[in-house]
């Protein structure tokens, strides 16, 4: 499963990228984190003939908050949004979404402007948008456009977005007094596509009645659902209440039937869910609370767009890159189309990077790129060029094995190797951000990754045996 040519252009600046918009229109296919678009590029379901890398972008990548409003660029990272506090605090709907957005190696990666392009009726960070009536700001050659949420969502993996606009901004209220907000969604294995989500915003009147109520639905039908609850006003928050918000959400639902899940067991499960949410965000209230001031959001450490140049390489070309492989400087040259997973192991001959499903789910080709683990898989080789790069070849500084290494060998966590080094890679991010980590942790950490022997057991021990030498 690989790509079909394209020609990639990389802009630096908006105008360049709306002007290259403007030129080529439906021809073109904005790439932002790619978590997404690389598997659909990889299967060729996405056949772009040309591929507008919007990364090197710097006023894409800002986050702020001012007048009430909650300001993300397309391009922030979701790692690095889920890592500011200022930012989680001002929006708290969106800090309870994160944990159940993808997994850890795919929120190193994908983007909050990539996620609400594309439009997945599942997703999480479309529905969270929704359901708090935010907007999404989109540029053209003509300027700015301010469209809502609720009407953004056409369907599935359709949007508003005219062919020569991109996204540039996404607006989040910020929480305002007297609001507790939920998330929850069932999915079959942590960060997969859920079969129902459901998003609750509930604001208390100074009497500590029902003021209103948001109830957002995602996975259900082919876009997110959002619904006010007027006859809610006035009641008393509690159980009664929250059985009544759920079944007042869910009453005319027209729900999908697929492979997940039937049409009835998407109802029921929306259901339930929506009571045990909404009764959460009612808990969740806090009358003494006020709405947060304005503050600037500090830049975490996490993959943060690199100020590049405008490049343009048509799809029969090859282009130079440069990085560092392992602690030395390496260089070669790629077409467009070439995935990073194969330019390591075939051109640069780092075979431990595993090549599985090609498309972001298994986890055996997670590599370290500027010390966060990602997908090699679903990055081409192309957008690789100045950063650092660390495969399992480069984990131990020396002969021997490093102590996360060893661990694994004491733990009998190798089993039958091929998913290994990923893993491991994972790994070595997670214990640098987590020394001291419990084994639900653990274990939410390695739902990115799938072994192939279903022994989970000896790693889950090697990661906690290692977390003691990080200490």
């Amino acid at each position: 499963m690989k790509p079909a040519p394209f020609d990639y252009v990389r802009p630096a600046t908006l105008d360049e990228a709306t002007s290259l918009l403007a030129q080529h229109g439906a021809d073109a296919t904005v790439l932002a984190g790619g978590v997404s678009l690389g598997a659909m590029l990889n299967m060729r379901l996405a056949r772009p003939q040309v591929l507008v890398d919007i990364k090197s972008i710097d006023e894409l990548g800002r986050v702020h908050i001012a007048g009430g409003v909650a300001h993300t660029g397309a391009t922030v990272v979701q790692a690095r949004a889920m890592a500011a506090t200022a930012l989680m605090d001002a929006v708290p709907l969106l800090a309870a979404a994160f944990p159940h957005i993808g997994h850890m190696q795919t929120r190193n990666r994908g983007t909050l402007g990539g996620s609400i392009a594309h439009a997945d009726p599942s997703a999480e960070l479309p529905l969270v948008l929704a359901t708090l009536g935010g907007t999404v700001v989109l540029a053209s050659r003509s300027g700015e456009r301010h469209v809502p949420a609720r009407d953004f969502f056409l369907g599935i993996l359709a949007t508003a977005r005219r062919p020569d606009e991109l996204v540039v901004r996404l607006e989040w209220p910020v929480t305002a007094p007297r609001t507790g907000h939920a998330f929850d969604e069932i999915a079959q294995r942590t960060g997969d596509f859920a079969i129902a989500a459901v998003a609750v915003r509930v604001t208390l009147d100074a009497a500590g009645t029902i003021a209103t109520v948001d109830v957002g639905l995602g996975g259900v039908e082919d876009r997110p659902v959002v619904l006010t609850i007027p006859a809610m006003r006035g009641a008393r928050p509690g159980a009664e209440a929250a059985r009544a918000i759920a079944t007042e959400a869910t009453r005319d639902l027209a729900p999908l039937d697929d492979m997940k899940a039937s049409r009835a067991y998407r109802t029921s499960v929306a259901r339930h869910l929506a009571e045990r949410v909404a009764s959460q965000a009612m808990t969740a209230v806090d009358m003494a609370a006020t709405a947060p001031r304005a503050a600037p959001i500090p830049d975490p450490a996490a993959v943060k767009p690199r100020s590049r140049p405008m490049i343009t390489l048509p799809a029969d070309a090859r282009a130079s890159v440069t990085f560092e492989l392992n602690g030395r400087a390496v260089r070669g040259h790629v077409e467009p189309r070439m995935l990073l997973s194969d330019f390591l192991r075939h051109e640069l001959q780092a075979y431990g990077v595993r090549v599985g499903c090609e498309h972001g789910v298994c986890g055996a080709c997670t590599v370290l790129v500027d010390g966060m683990a990602v997908r090699s898989c679903l990055q081409r080789a192309v957008e690789a060029d100045g950063a650092c790069i660390t495969t399992v070849e480069g984990l131990s500084a020396g002969a021997g094995l490093n102590p996360l290494q060893e661990a694994f060998r004491r733990h009998h966590a190798l089993q039958c190797g091929f998913c290994t080094p990923g893993i491991l890679a994972s790994a070595t991010q997670f214990l640098r951000d987590n020394p001291d980590p419990s084994e639900d942790r653990v274990r939410d950490m390695l739902s990115g990754h799938i072994c192939r022997c279903t022994g989970y057991t000896g790693i889950v021990r090697a990661i906690l045996d290692a977390s003691e030498a990080h200490r």
